[in-house]
């Protein structure tokens, strides 16, 4: 995590510049992963995302604290989570006219990027807003969910690759050794960094005495990933209702009372988030427009009625909702919080049924 405490004041950051900008731009290059000849992948870190918002407050020539943490919290969507690997995606084309038909072609990406381990896949999470349907972003913010065994597998140089596999753009790269041992090492770094002391620009935290015997920084990123889990819980909760009360076609008499029961399991699960949190000594944080700033979930398509649209609108957004579950259990198992791995847990073998009965309509 990034605090403003970090943040170098204009003047120091000017005369140092030079220096700490070889500096990240080595940590890039060391991160940079090539997909064939026209995009490449840039895995971030703490040292190159602390960069970029130093060059933004250089550029806006500001030292206000409250400019200072509004840029913090909009790169911090760039930084790796304890669960997770943060990288942006290039597509590169020197000519404009191919890369504005390339950026047309290449609808649907999100669904096509994918890091291998062992085996096994962890598709990308990709922001919603950087494609409208017709066109994708050159640059893309992606974030890879990852389980507990695949950073043994980082650590380990068990074979891992990057596939990008688009009807229209098909690549994959082996993960070199060094390129994996730098990512174990980002990600070990974000579990075992302290917590620092959090102000007015960092967040709404509040610390309250609690029954817990963990760490009082232990505990603020444990509410932190609940009331993250519940911003996205009450958001899923909200569009189940909406699939539920819109539905029409033929598969209404069992998709009907399906989707109301996930709305009851989602509503029992966000009660217990929301406690957990407030359990730990923190505030559950559950306004709609509490829920709107925080939710990583897509908007639902406002005009949606049929049966099979609405199968496919929630598999979608229950899975991801289920990465950002997973990444937490990953988050509460290494600060020892056995309590809220037992709740995710719960949470994770509820919802990927769930999720296999939505798939297994649309087969």
């Amino acid at each position: 995590m990034i605090h403003t405490a970090d943040i170098l004041p204009i003047g120091e950051y000017e005369r140092r510049r030079d220096e700490l900008r070889g500096q990240a731009m080595s940590a890039r290059a060391a991160r940079r992963l090539a997909l064939g000849p026209h995009a490449s992948l840039v895995f971030e870190s703490r040292e190159t995302v602390l960069y970029q918002i130093q060059e933004v407050l250089r550029a806006e020539r500001t030292s206000d604290p409250q400019a200072i943490g509004e840029e913090i919290r909009a790169y911090a969507q760039l930084l790796p989570g304890g669960g997770e690997l943060a990288a942006t995606l290039f597509i590169e084309y020197a000519d404009r006219a191919e890369r504005d038909r390339a950026l047309t072609s290449l609808v649907g990406i999100e669904r096509h990027l994918h890091l291998v381990v062992g085996g096994e896949r962890r598709t990308a999470r990709f922001d919603p807003a950087q494609s409208d349907g017709q066109r994708i972003s050159a640059v893309q913010f992606v974030r890879f969910p990852l389980e507990p065994a695949d950073l043994r597998a980082l650590r380990t140089s068990v074979p891992m690759r990057v596939e990008l596999d688009h009807p229209h753009y098909r690549h994959a790269a082996p993960l070199p050794g060094a390129l994996a041992a730098r990512l174990a090492a980002d990600l070990e770094q974000s579990v075992a960094a302290p917590a620092a002391p959090f102000d007015d620009t960092e967040g709404d935290h509040a610390m309250y005495q609690s029954p817990s015997k963990l760490p009082e920084d232990a505990r603020a990123r444990l509410i932190d990933a609940l009331n993250a889990r519940l911003a996205d819980g009450l958001d899923l909760h909200g569009q189940v209702k909406v699939a539920h009360w819109n539905i029409k076609g033929p598969l209404f008499p069992s998709l009907h009372p399906l989707f109301e029961t996930f709305a009851v399991s989602l509503a029992a699960f966000n009660d217990e988030v929301a406690e957990r949190a407030v359990t730990l000594g923190g505030i559950a944080r559950g306004t709609v427009r509490q829920v709107a700033a925080r939710t990583r979930l897509a908007e639902y398509p406002a005009e949606t009625t049929r049966d099979l649209e609405h199968v496919a609108l929630l598999a979608d957004r229950i899975e991801a909702y289920l990465d950002g579950t997973r990444q937490a259990r990953t988050t509460a198992a290494s600060l020892g919080d056995d309590e809220s791995v037992d709740l995710f847990t719960r949470v994770i073998q509820e919802f990927e049924k769930n999720a296999w009965f939505l798939r297994a309509s649309l087969s």
